[in-house]
């Protein structure tokens, strides 16, 4: 055991935080390049097709999609506590995302109504990604 600030640390629970840090990065990692993907497909579909779309209702579909494609690599990865992880990985998605758009972290100190909207229907689909991938697991 090593110790840290005077409490042991055993091995195992390093272990499950590297196991956590890891699923949560590679979810990021997922939901950012689903986003990313299905963003330029419909802009190559739209342009193609010379179709005039909502590109607001398309891109909050395809994050919400991502976050729960994301949280669900995270669950599988994790293989416990699927709603926890789906849930803070689609907080974190979301407040990164808001924080490459605005370009600060100023909307986390202002009670928006519509963000805080959004940002719970991303948690709940966070959750639900989480525990269908905990379910997908090997580990339960």
């Amino acid at each position: 055991m090593r110790m840290t600030g005077g409490y042991p640390l055993s091995s195992r629970v390093l272990s499950a935080l590297l196991r956590v840090i890891i699923g949560l990065g590679g979810g990021l990692v997922v939901a950012a390049l689903m986003a990313i993907t299905g963003s330029v497909l419909v802009s190559l579909v739209a342009s193609l097709a010379h179709l005039q779309l909502s590109s607001d209702i398309i891109f909050r579909t395809f994050n919400f999609l991502s976050i729960g494609l994301g949280a669900a690599y995270t669950g599988r990865y994790v293989g416990r506590a699927g709603w926890l992880m789906g849930g803070l990985l689609a907080f974190l998605y979301y407040c990164l995302l808001t924080w490459w758009v605005e370009g600060s972290l100023q909307f986390l100190t202002q009670a928006n109504p519509e963000w805080l909207g959004q940002i719970g229907i991303a948690i709940a689909v966070g959750i639900l990604g989480g525990i269908v991938g905990v379910n997908l697991s090997n580990d339960h």
